[in-house]
């Protein structure tokens, strides 16, 4: 089992081997993702927080509506319905 921990490209270069297919698998990811952003870097602190926050709030949504539904059902008549 591998763990990967990101916290710097610097950091992570220390865990896997030069040649390695997971650091070249992550090299081109980044050179993808700098290819596709103008004017922004695929590191840049500011968009990971924005789009960590994002994906956040959007999973925190996508949660709220079915455990409000689950909260308002009583645990008894449930179960005696099975």
């Amino acid at each position: 089992m591998s763990v990967t921990v990101f916290t710097s490209p610097r950091f992570a270069d220390h865990l896997t081997p030069p040649g390695h297919p997971e650091r070249v698998e992550r090299f081109e990811v980044m050179q993808a993702i700098a290819s596709e952003l103008y004017g922004v870097a695929a590191l840049d602190p500011i968009v990971i927080v924005s789009v960590v926050g994002l994906l956040a709030i959007a999973s925190l949504m996508a949660c709220l509506g079915p455990a409000r539904r689950a909260a308002k059902v009583n645990p008894v008549v449930a179960l005696s319905q099975q």
